[in-house]
């Protein structure tokens, strides 16, 4: 268990992007997947770094064991082969994260999860007399089974929660942004921290506060305490420290005057500033109360990124496309010479009513829900 090939996981659509920003984190042995990025020849140190840096990443699993898995009894029987008392101490609780598709034998995910958990307390009860507890909502040792036709690869996930619930989430709002796909959205306008950057629907202020950890360098992980990599045998305290406090070194400050969030409604922004108190961008951050169309083209603004309402928060269509025709208009009279836009649509055929110059429109998933962002420029 020395080098693995690990498999880090993302968001639907999302791989492109995953590839990209690894590799911007130094790794170069990479292979695209199904809803994930293989990192080969992967340390624990580098399954350290991946959990603490990544800001798109989902989860990061190391396989235990990969194996045909034509049925029940070879699920069990392989599984028993993992040393488990190396993996889950005393009395550690554990948890089974199973997906399966494309196999007649195996009834479903449900009961592919419980015959792994079988196969785990059977083999410590007979070790140790005693058999581990379950517990799904905090672990100490998360599983994550992944069973294509006949072939099955168990790993450990070395992530615990997955890596979009950064820590500063106090209010979700009506429908909140996953952070990492909004720490995406920002990596794909070409965000890298500089400029000012407005979000005129700041809503919980998801996009505010990753945009503030990108331009003060601060780690997503910065905020979290518990990781699944602490129950993996090569885990070593020190280590982990030398490399968080590594990177925790390039942090910086956040000037004043960089970030503005505004929205209509007092309740939202109390909530946002909840969020942002939560995170350590409290003063930091501007926000103000009021309409976009009245707020937007007063700022120095070079980047507006949004997610603006849409279906029932807004009722019917014509609402809809009333909203977009004045955030591009509002967006159309910024003072700023050129100005990069990202807005997060439900369907591609609103654009039009934005009326603004189009580069590119990239279709993305939000908890399931089809989603498209369009960017562009204006000059």
């Amino acid at each position: 268990m020395d080098k693995t090939n690990l498999f880090v996981t993302c968001g639907p659509l999302l791989e492109g992007p995953l590839m990209d920003e690894l590799r911007s984190l130094g790794f170069s042995k990479l292979k695209q997947g199904c809803r994930g990025v293989y990192v080969d020849d992967a340390t624990i140190t580098d399954c350290y770094r991946i959990n603490y840096c990544s800001r798109i990443a989902t989860r990061v699993l190391w396989p235990l064991i990969r194996f045909r898995c034509p049925n029940r009894d070879a699920l069990y029987n392989n599984a028993r082969q993992v040393p488990w008392e190396k993996i889950v101490s005393q009395r550690a609780t554990i948890a089974i994260d199973s997906n399966v598709s494309g196999n007649t034998q195996l009834r479903n995910s449900h009961f592919a999860g419980l015959v792994i958990k079988d196969a785990v307390c059977d083999s410590l009860r007979e070790l140790r007399g005693t058999r581990p507890n379950v517990d799904v909502e905090n672990p100490d040792v998360q599983l994550n089974l992944y069973v294509a036709g006949g072939a099955a690869t168990l790993s450990l996930d070395t992530s615990g929660k997955p890596l979009h619930k950064r820590g500063y989430r106090q209010e979700g709002g009506e429908a909140p942004l996953q952070e990492n796909l909004a720490a995406a959205i920002l990596m794909l306008i070409g965000y890298q921290g500089t400029g000012v950057l407005c979000d005129p629907l700041c809503g919980s202020g998801t996009f505010l506060i990753e945009a503030a950890l990108i331009a003060t360098k601060t780690m997503p992980g910065y905020l979290r305490q518990r990781w699944g990599f602490q129950s993996h045998p090569h885990f070593r305290q020190e280590e982990w420290l030398r490399t968080k406090n590594t990177e925790d070194q390039q942090r910086q400050p956040l000037p004043q005057g960089l970030l503005y969030g505004v929205d209509s409604k007092n309740t939202v922004l109390e909530g946002c500033r909840k969020n942002l108190r939560a995170a350590g961008f409290l003063k930091e951050v501007a926000l103000q109360h009021g309409d976009f169309d009245q707020l937007l083209p007063t700022l120095n603004t070079e980047w507006v990124v949004t997610n603006p309402p849409y279906g029932t928060r807004l009722g019917k269509p014509a609402n809809v496309a009333s909203v977009y025709r004045q955030l591009g208009e509002a967006i159309k009279r910024c003072k700023s010479s050129s100005l990069v836009f990202g807005i997060l649509l439900p369907e591609t055929s609103a654009s039009s009513s934005l009326d603004l110059p189009v580069k590119k429109v990239i279709s993305l998933s939000n908890g399931g829900i089809p989603i498209h962002l369009v960017q562009g420029m204006l000059k």
